[in-house]
Parts: C-alpha cells; structure tokens; sequence
C-alpha cells in the first residue's frame, strides 16, 4: 500500500500483531529493481526502457520473513512487471592490481568534499571500520551497472577504503578509474559479453 512521504515508520514489527512485519519500500523502481537476486545479478538486470523509474513511497506489510527475491517480485508486479531469464550482452570491467603498496585506510576519501549526493565523487558509503575490495567493486558495479571481475589478489580482509564514492554516471565512471587508479594502483580492462540476465518487463 501507498503512503504519504511524510509517515516515517522506524520498526519492522507491529505491536500486537505476532509476526506481522513492516517493511518501507523507498528510492526509485529501478534501483529497487536492481536489487533482485543482488549480488549475483550485479551488471546483468536489464530493465524495459519503457519502464518509468518512479520514485517508491510504500510498505509491504508481512507475516514473517519473506525471501528478497520473492519480495522483489511481489512489489514489480504491483506495477504490472515481471522478471524473465535471457540472455544479452554485459559489460565487464577486469581489474588489475599493479603491487602499488596500500595506503592507510583512513586515509582513501572520496574525490568530491562536498555537493548534492547524487554528485559523482561525493560520499555514497561511510564506516569507521572501514570497506574491503568486495565492498568497492560492489558499489562501483551497482553504481555503472557492470560486472566487475576481481583479478588484483588483494586479500579480503584487507581494509582499503574510509568511504565509497558515488560513481553513477558517465562522469562518475571518469572519476573511478582515476580514484582506483591513484588510490589502489588497480586498473580496469573492459569487455563485452554475452551472459545469462535477468530482464524486468511489461508482464505478457
């Protein structure tokens, strides 16, 4: 069900309902889509461009827990969608890692101090702990919509970063591979291949 933006539901239970579970739905249906059977998706979830990205302002409201995928699947088709199996062509970005020695982590911030946050450059993720290299290839692949293949051997549990950067759009692609580049010594090859994807479309 629908909601007004301004009723901000903070719990995921509702009192006196046993197992009843709140869940908001926000951002927009295409990143709410993208999301679908995420991680191993990352790079091959093709959307309709007929599809409108429509900003999300709801709650599913459950009986225990649902698996994401079948959660994702019930909020598309509330939009008259359904998600297909296919085959298409991905980009791929191959990355590389030069021995360039690492810096200390908190010292890796994003190349943007400040601006909107749909800026590229600026601070899409922040933690104290700090990221290893699934956490930024994984950004950057949402980011890009790309598959990034890990080739650096850089060890996981390895802390590189203090902050991902918002890489979305053409420039934001621009300031990656200068952010990689100077940060990590990493490197990217691109290629184009066909693979099995998962498109959102009109339900027939």
């Amino acid at each position: 069900r629908e909601r007004p933006k301004c009723n901000h539901i903070s719990r995921f239970e509702i009192p006196g309902l046993d197992d009843y579970r709140v869940m908001p739905i926000g951002g927009t249906l295409h990143d709410f889509a993208s999301l679908y059977k995420y991680p191993e998706s990352a790079g091959r979830i093709k959307i309709d461009t007929q599809i409108d990205n429509v900003d999300l302002q709801h709650e599913i409201i459950s009986r225990g827990q649902i698996i994401p995928g079948n959660r994702t699947e019930f909020v598309l088709a509330q939009f008259g969608l359904e998600v297909v199996e296919g085959q298409d062509i991905c980009t791929v970005w191959i990355a590389e890692y030069n021995s360039k020695p690492l810096k200390d982590f908190k010292e890796v911030r994003c190349p943007v101090l400040r601006g909107p946050t749909t800026t590229p450059g600026t601070v899409s993720m922040r933690a104290g702990t700090g990221f290893n290299i699934d956490s930024i290839f994984s950004e950057l692949s949402r980011n890009q919509d790309i598959i990034v293949e890990d080739h650096t051997g850089i060890d996981k549990n390895t802390r590189l970063a203090l902050e991902i950067p918002n890489f979305k759009t053409e420039k934001g692609a621009e300031l990656a591979e200068k952010w990689y580049s100077e940060h990590f010594g990493i490197t990217f090859r691109k290629e184009q291949r066909r693979m099995p994807v998962w498109i959102i479309r009109k339900a027939q």
